[in-house]
C-alpha cells in the first residue's frame, strides 16, 4: 500500500502537537503548570477570598500555568515547525508512505527511509494521524487526509495482521467508516 501527500506545516503542527499530548513529560506538564494554579486558587478561596481577588492576589501563578500549556508551548513548536519547513527541503515535495508486510518504507524528492516492522513499537491512531512510533515520544506521521476512508479500514486490517499487540486504533463511529 502506497499514500502520498503533501506536507503542509499545519498537519506537521497538528502531528507534534498529536505525539507531544501522549508523553508522559506533556502529562506531568500540565499537572505542574495546571495543578499548581489550582491548588493556589484553592487555598485561597478556601480561606474565604472571592474568586476574583484570590486571581488579583496571585495573578501569576493562577494564570501563567494554564497560559503557557494553552498558548506557549503550542506556539514555540509552531515556530520550530515553520522553522523546519523553512530550512529543510526534505519536507518539501510530495511525500510518500508505502507499507508492506515487511516494512513501512517513506521517501521524498531528497530522503528515503526503510524501517523494518521491528523497529516501529506501537501505531496510534488519531483523528487525524496515523503515528507509527519509533521511541516513546517519537513518531513518523502518515495524515489520514492522504488515506481515502475505504483504504483506512483496509490499512488498519492490514497494521493489525502485521503488528500484532502494537496498534491502538480509534473505535469511533468516524474510525470504524
Amino acid at each position: 500500500m502506497t499514500f502520498t501527500f503533501t506536507l503542509t506545516k499545519g498537519q506537521h503542527w497538528a502531528a507534534v502537537r498529536a505525539v507531544q499530548r501522549r508523553t508522559v513529560s506533556y502529562k506531568l506538564a500540565w499537572a505542574f503548570f495546571g495543578g499548581v494554579p489550582a491548588i493556589i486558587l484553592a487555598v485561597t478561596l478556601a480561606g474565604g477570598a472571592s474568586l476574583w481577588s484570590a486571581i488579583a492576589s496571585n495573578p501569576f501563578g493562577i494564570v501563567a500555568g494554564p497560559f503557557v500549556m494553552v498558548a506557549g508551548f503550542p506556539l514555540i513548536q509552531y515556530w520550530s515547525v515553520a522553522m523546519h519547513h523553512r530550512n529543510f527541503p526534505t519536507l518539501k515535495g510530495v511525500q510518500s508512505f508505502t507499507l508492506t508486510p515487511t516494512h513501512l518504507s517513506m521517501s521524498g524528492p531528497l530522503h528515503n527511509t526503510d524501517l523494518d516492522w521491528g523497529a516501529v513499537r506501537r501505531i496510534v491512531e488519531t483523528q487525524s494521524f496515523f503515528l507509527f512510533y519509533i521511541s516513546k515520544a517519537t513518531a513518523y506521521f502518515l495524515p489520514k487526509s492522504a488515506i481515502p476512508l475505504e483504504g483506512q479500514h483496509h490499512l488498519r486490517e492490514q497494521l493489525t495482521q502485521w503488528l500484532p499487540g502494537r496498534v491502538a486504533f480509534r473505535t469511533d463511529n468516524a474510525a470504524a467508516a
